[in-house]
């Protein structure tokens, strides 16, 4: 399937429910799915097979409470909603098509519910990776160990800036970011919002980069696919390198 197959195929999944993304990821060699007690703490975790793997994460949920098939247009480059009622689940069904992409790479796979706050029976954000920290030690101590962890799960810049990542507020190292925009000539955003890292990342530097996708939590969501083959593309090459490993600098 070419990189516009398999986007397409995520974002056709059922608006209102993982299920269908969980599912898929499961049949990966070495695939394991945690399930908590209470709504939203479920992720599931792919070892990776390499020495100096890195940490790639995505979220299956997302905001839109839509049942059933849901109208996706395709308008050269862009991906929209065919219906004003609700968006397309770019965000970040992109980011989960971006690890089926990947999975062939050696690297461990993460991919964790409800890190939306908008479900409603939600206690807070980054459910599932709140969860596997709480919970399940090992794993944790795991992607820790790993290289760096890169989310994808980041809007797409308007104007005329370029594509970007952001650390948040985490105490990342220079060398980590250098390192960013070196190997992508993404630029650093602003550290406005959160996602799944600022909780999985407790001794690893970790950054959200840009998935293509824009206006999301609307109606008007709207996915580029230009820069969603272009991070993949990149990806490719930086995953496809010698890693070195990038401390947070609070552990350094």
């Amino acid at each position: 399937m070419s990189e516009l197959d398999v986007l397409l195929s995520f974002i056709n999944e059922p608006l209102d429910s993982a299920d269908g993304i969980f599912n898929r990821f499961a049949t990966l060699p070495g695939a394991a799915l945690f399930r908590g007690e209470n709504p939203g703490e479920r992720f599931l975790f792919v070892p990776g097979n390499r020495a100096d793997a890195a940490t790639l994460v995505a979220h299956a949920d997302t905001v839109f409470t839509h049942s059933g098939a849901h109208e996706v247009v395709v308008e050269g480059d862009i991906i929209r909603s065919g219906d004003p009622a609700y968006g397309i689940g770019a965000d970040d069904r992109a980011g989960c098509a971006m690890l089926w992409l990947l999975r062939d790479a050696g690297h461990h796979l993460l991919v964790c519910d409800y890190e939306e706050s908008t479900h409603r029976d939600a206690q807070g954000s980054c459910v599932g990776a709140r969860y596997l920290m709480r919970e399940h030690g090992d794993i944790a101590r795991r992607i820790n160990a790993s290289s760096f962890m890169f989310e994808f799960d980041r809007r797409l810049s308007g104007g005329t800036r370029k594509e970007h990542y952001t650390c948040y507020d985490m105490p990342v190292t220079q060398r980590f970011r250098d390192f960013i925009e070196h190997h992508t000539g993404f630029i650093d955003d602003d550290q406005k919002g959160c996602t799944d890292i600022k909780v999985l990342c407790t001794d690893v530097c970790g950054a959200n980069l840009c998935v293509g996708y824009a206006r999301a939590h609307t109606p008007q969501e709207f996915m580029r696919i230009s820069a969603f083959q272009n991070t993949h593309r990149l990806m490719q090459d930086l995953l496809a390198t010698s890693l070195p490993r990038f401390p947070l600098t609070q552990n350094n």
